[in-house]
């Protein structure tokens, strides 16, 4: 029977440290199993004759559109937390005719900056710098009707952090797969589950910012021989 597919695989990975579920996702557009190993030939009158393998290895990687932020923290190897945060913000304002300004925030002590602003309304010119701070307000000196840009620490409570330290990686996970296989004859289409028990997530990882395209998250994970000495399982239902 031959059969075709036509999805990214639904994985739901589990962490080794523990056996707790640690995430569910339905929504990855690519999931690619590579497999290689080394190989050592011997040849007979430069034919090769006799081919020895060794060193099996495998990867697993994952690209998402769409994700949740506990892959970053897979990453990071730690987890987010949920705690004051001290957040750069800027703000354009413009003074009135006493020179003041309302902020959104109310910066922290002497973190304050603030600029006058080219014609664009983006360059950043002349630095102001005689600026008095009144919680939420400013008063400047001798710059009245200007727009200005305004640079500040502010304190935001209940705030969600993750923190990536030089010390910690990602652990180990445990990960099965889930896809449908449909066969050449237009039957009924068949469950296969892929099982990896010992996933250990590559350091190296890239996340991209840009204007045009969706931010792409791209994971590799190597795959590890579990303590039975398998990489992986395929199970057809």
């Amino acid at each position: 029977m031959n059969y075709g597919i036509n999805d990214a695989a639904n994985l739901h990975i589990k962490k080794k440290s523990d056996g707790k579920m640690f995430l569910s996702t339905p929504y990855a557009n690519t999931t690619t199993n590579e497999w290689s190993a080394d190989q050592i030939e011997a040849r007979a009158k430069g034919v090769r004759a006799i081919i020895w393998n060794r060193n099996k290895q495998s990867t697993l990687t994952v690209e998402f559109e769409v994700f949740e932020l506990k892959w970053l923290a897979m990453q990071a190897g730690s987890d987010w937390v949920t705690g004051d945060a001290d957040v750069l913000r800027k703000e354009v304002v413009t003074t009135n005719d006493v020179g003041t300004a309302d902020l959104k925030g109310a910066p922290v002590n002497g973190s304050i900056s603030v600029f006058k602003l080219g014609s664009d309304g983006t360059t950043l010119e002349e630095e102001v710098e005689t600026v008095e701070v009144a919680d939420k307000q400013i008063t400047v000196t001798d710059v009245m009707n200007a727009k200005l840009a305004v640079f500040y620490m502010e304190t935001v409570k209940d705030a969600k952090k993750l923190i990536f330290e030089f010390d910690k990686y990602p652990e180990n996970f445990e990960i099965y797969g889930d896809v449908m296989i449909t066969p050449k004859d237009g039957g009924k289409s068949e469950f296969v589950q892929m099982h990896w028990g010992n996933a250990k997530p590559q350091n190296s990882f890239s996340i991209s910012f840009d204007t045009a395209n969706p931010t792409n998250l791209s994971i590799t994970f190597d795959l590890l021989p579990d303590e039975n000495g398998e990489i992986a399982t395929y199970t057809k239902i």
